[in-house]
């Protein structure tokens, strides 16, 4: 349920983003690669829960890709705010700067997001 609602956010934060930005809008297609996305990520965590299932559930990793969805989309719907006031998100650095912190590493976070 919280995967649909982060992937049903995300399409209204695109539409936004979308109008604000002076682009075309059809919402048919939006719709469509939204169905597109959850189709994939349904896939992705229905394959991982039989994994999970099968490996006794010991590592609860479908918790795991269930929050990964998440972070996906949760990075997109912040791409999409961020986006029509003229800021972009490199993910790859701030990819980078969170496994730096994981490793207690000090890093620059001036980089990640750059304004246009």
């Amino acid at each position: 349920m919280a995967t649909c609602a982060v992937i049903v956010c995300d399409l209204m934060c695109g539409l936004r983003r979308s109008m604000l930005m002076g682009e075309r809008v059809r919402f048919s297609s939006a719709v469509r690669r939204t169905m597109g996305k959850m189709v994939t990520y349904f896939a992705f965590v229905v394959m991982v829960c039989m994994v999970s299932v099968a490996a006794g559930g010991i590592w609860k990793i479908d918790i795991y890709a269930c929050l990964l969805v998440c972070l996906i989309e949760g990075v997109s719907i912040i791409g999409n705010i961020l986006k029509p006031k003229g800021y972009d998100i490199d993910l790859k650095k701030v990819l980078n700067l969170f496994g730096r912190k994981a490793l207690r590493v000090d890093e620059d976070i001036s980089d990640c997001i750059t304004k246009k």
